[in-house]
């Protein structure tokens, strides 16, 4: 006959599954010094969580990236060098870019619609 389990620890153990691992024994006494006074359970806990930020940190970083990289693609000026023809760069927000609204801006640029008016 099969022991009477209460529904309350069969919910606990549906939502605090158990894992066992096997460890040498030079591995377990690196183990049981590095959690120190924590419990097994407890020092797992800290470091999955630990991994789990920095997993997020580099998921962020590389988001960070991409947009930063997509919007240079968009906003960024590329010219040819008039010394060596190679492209040069002008960054959004610069001292260079600057300058340049405020030469289209002295110079009467305007929107293409803008000229029909």
């Amino acid at each position: 006959m099969a022991k009477h389990v209460s529904p309350s620890k069969i919910r606990y153990q549906e939502r605090n599954p158990m894992i066992s691992v096997r460890l040498t024994k030079p591995l377990r006494d690196i183990l049981d010094i590095a959690r120190g006074e924590m419990s097994y359970s407890k020092f797992i806990q800290v470091l999955l969580l630990k991994k789990i930020d920095d997993f997020n940190r580099v998921i962020i970083k590389n988001a960070y990236n991409k947009g930063y990289a997509n919007a240079r693609l968009q906003y960024e000026i590329i010219y040819p060098c008039a010394s060596c023809g190679k492209p040069a760069t002008i960054a959004p927000g610069g001292e260079v870019h600057e300058d340049i609204k405020k030469y289209l801006k002295d110079e009467g640029w305007v929107h293409g619609e803008c000229i029909e008016q």
